[in-house]
């Protein structure tokens, strides 16, 4: 995406920490990106690591994207809302595609990890290989669900070699026999 052009500074006598400020506040959830900062505010490179301290800022692994404390929380928050969400429309899914959050969330991809690790770190989400989900989230299945489940196993236990297609699977069990398949993954009674 085309990077905005940032506004003129408020007032030519600003210190670097307050036109670092200014741009932490423009930038919102965007960020900043590091490329060209000393630039930008004008600075020197410890005036800049100094400002950045004191701004409380949130610098993203790989030390290239930086973004506002307080717009950093706010895309947190949205990120559990998000999986909150997804968990209620998609109660057999054991997680969500960290690809399908990162689109949703809208964050340049350095700070959606930043967001997904202080997540994890905080104890409120799980992240598993490409997956993540709140903490503690295990899918939901009904009474019917479970019985499918159970069906779906017993079919592909006794395919052998020659398991059917997840078409196959479709056509003789329902269309939740692939959302199914997950989770007898997960409960390690299916492997890959």
């Amino acid at each position: 995406h085309a990077t905005r052009r940032g506004k003129p500074f408020r007032q030519s006598a600003m210190s670097a920490g307050a036109r670092l400020q200014q741009l932490l506040d423009e930038a919102g959830a965007r960020g900043v990106p590091m490329a060209g900062l000393l630039v930008r505010i004008a600075s020197s490179a410890a005036e800049l690591e100094r400002s950045i301290v004191e701004s409380s800022a949130v610098l993203a692994p790989g030390g290239d994207w930086l973004m506002s404390a307080e717009a950093f929380n706010a895309a947190r928050g949205r990120l559990v809302g998000i999986l909150d969400e997804f968990h209620g429309a998609h109660p057999l899914a054991t997680g969500m595609s960290l690809q399908d959050l990162r689109t949703r969330l809208s964050l340049a991809s350095r700070l959606t990890e930043a967001a997904v690790q202080a997540g994890v770190e905080a104890g409120e989400i799980e992240k598993d290989r490409a997956e993540i989900r709140r903490r503690g989230w295990v899918p939901v299945l009904s009474a019917a669900d479970e019985n499918a489940l159970e069906r779906v196993v017993e079919r592909l236990t006794a395919a052998g070699r020659e398991p059917p297609s997840v078409a196959e699977l479709t056509a003789e069990f329902g269309t939740r026999a692939s959302e199914l398949l997950p989770v007898g993954v997960s409960r390690s009674q299916l492997t890959q």
